[in-house]
């Protein structure tokens, strides 16, 4: 998901978004766009360009989270079932106008014979992330490898809202394939 603002100084956002959707590679990401004058022009102009949602601001968090939610929901793939995970783990703070929100985020490489679409957010049912508590987390990103092994491939799935709790316990755990 791309969130960016309609008037960035020297830049404007809707051309930035025009140039995306016509690039191969990033054509298919979902874009929110923002602004502090959201007109009916800004709307539909957005509209127009493939943008999925808008935001006014100043952005109210809990509307941005469900906004979030939605999209990421939108652009799911059918669910699949994971196995032999590794975990790779990060954290990263954002600053919104002037509050902290604090994206965790936990990174796992699936070995399997499933080549994930770029950019499609697949769902995923693991009994192992119930055990966890993380079935409820969105994946954020999606980048799929070949390996050495025919017809298999290697799938880093990076998640998205993540608590502490769960991405602590995740860190404790060592998976080997």
């Amino acid at each position: 998901l791309i969130i960016i603002d309609v008037f960035l100084g020297d830049q404007d956002g809707f051309d930035i978004v025009k140039q995306l959707k016509q690039t191969q590679k990033y054509k298919d990401i979902p874009i929110m766009m923002m602004s502090s004058t959201m007109t009916k022009q800004v709307l539909l102009k957005s509209i127009e360009l493939g943008a999925s949602d808008n935001i006014a601001k100043p952005i109210q968090n809990k509307v941005l989270i469900q906004k979030i939610r939605k999209i990421l929901k939108d652009n799911q793939l059918p669910s699949v079932d994971m196995t032999k995970l590794k975990d790779k783990n990060t954290t990263t703070d954002l600053k919104c106008h002037g509050d902290l929100i604090r994206i965790n985020e936990v990174s796992c490489i699936l070995k399997s014979p499933i080549k994930f679409k770029e950019n499609k957010h697949p769902v995923l049912e693991s009994n192992f992330l119930d055990f966890l508590g993380a079935s409820k987390c969105k994946v954020r990103s999606v980048r799929t490898s070949a390996v050495a092994e025919p017809g298999e491939y290697n799938t880093e799935l990076t998640f998205l809202g993540m608590d502490e709790k769960t991405s602590t316990k995740i860190r404790k755990i060592k998976i080997t394939p």
